[in-house]
């Protein structure tokens, strides 16, 4: 049990990491500047928005505040994008987000549609 938590954990440290290096990238260009620019942003954030619902998947069963920090994490992550003006960007990764969760947990999919 105590090393199923630690591996999730671990995982979500890379994912976390990856996505400072996206942020980081993204923040050092402007996503408008040029299409090649944009696209490649939106790409590496659908990736991540990507990954972060593979954490969800009911195959890892992973325990209820991990699912609860990963979705929060989802959220902020979208609204600092559309705060810096990166509505694209942001848009690509929730819905890539929302895609893979569906496929992957569909129930926890359906909890989260409801509530909207």
């Amino acid at each position: 049990m105590i090393n199923s938590i630690l591996r999730y954990f671990f995982r979500l440290l890379i994912l976390s990491g990856i996505l400072i290096s996206f942020v980081l990238a993204t923040t050092g260009c402007s996503c408008t500047s040029s299409d090649a620019n944009e696209k490649a942003d939106c790409e590496a954030a659908a990736h991540y928005g990507r990954e972060q619902a593979l954490v969800l998947s009911e195959q890892n069963a992973p325990d209820t505040i991990l699912m609860e920090q990963v979705l929060v994490d989802v959220r902020v992550r979208e609204a600092e994008m559309r705060r810096k003006g990166h509505n694209t960007i942001a848009d690509a990764y929730i819905e890539a987000f929302i895609a893979t969760l569906d496929s992957v947990n569909p129930s926890l999919n359906q909890l989260i549609s409801a509530e909207k």
